[in-house]
């Protein structure tokens, strides 16, 4: 079955394997679907389904990072500039792919889930902040 799915024609292959692979990774069956936020996976899927738009989301993740230091903050506003950024290429001629539009807005509601607690404690101001001078030293 999955031979045959990767095979399909079009991109609805490769979008049913890139869900498959977030999916897996958020609700793993063997680790009693309590798996991670599938940021990462995610990125790993925007990359091989837009290749030109993963570069400047992750940017975007970047710059929110920098600049706010909170990563759930920066990893919700790259999951909003999927789609976004996917429309704007539509809109200035990039070919509309239905199967992928649907798979940047999964993307995003995917996001929004997993970062559901986190939502919460960012309305609250309670959600903790990197400190990024830690992470350059070496111990």
């Amino acid at each position: 079955l999955v031979s045959r799915i990767a095979t399909l024609p079009g991109s609805e292959g490769a979008v049913f394997c890139a869900v498959a692979a977030v999916a897996g990774h958020v609700f793993p069956v063997f680790a009693g679907f309590r798996g991670g936020k599938g940021v990462a996976t995610l990125g790993g899927a925007a990359a091989g389904l837009f290749p030109v738009l993963a570069p400047a989301c992750l940017v975007c993740f970047l710059v929110v990072a920098v600049l706010s230091r909170i990563v759930s903050l920066a990893s919700l506003t790259a999951a909003l500039a999927l789609p976004a950024l996917y429309l704007v290429a539509c809109a200035l001629g990039a070919p509309f792919d239905p199967w992928r539009m649907g798979f940047a807005a999964a993307a995003f509601l995917i996001a929004v889930f997993t970062h559901r607690a986190n939502i919460g404690r960012l309305v609250r101001g309670e959600e903790k902040k990197v400190d990024f001078k830690g992470l350059s030293r070496r111990g």
